[in-house]
């Protein structure tokens, strides 16, 4: 918790091949990994990691008494 501090830069890596979600996407920071984008949320940064553009994210929002899914709020952008 102390490390996913706001700010922080995020990176995303398609998982195609995830029985429970086609469309998984792995949220890291550095080499840890935090877990998926919510199914709910994923189609499009899928969608755009598959076509080759290089996403990357930053935590805008944490908020660790809140539901596990609810901690943090992430920013998706273009890498350039």
């Amino acid at each position: 918790e102390d490390s996913l501090l706001e700010g922080k830069i995020l990176r995303f890596i398609r998982e195609p091949k995830c029985v429970q979600d086609s469309q998984a996407v792995e949220i890291y920071a550095g080499r840890k990994k935090l877990g998926y984008i919510p199914k709910k949320d994923n189609e499009t940064i899928a969608k755009l990691l598959d076509m080759g553009f290089i996403l990357k994210g930053m935590i805008r929002k944490r908020n660790f008494d809140d539901k596990p899914r609810k901690r943090i709020k992430v920013s998706v952008f273009k890498d350039n």
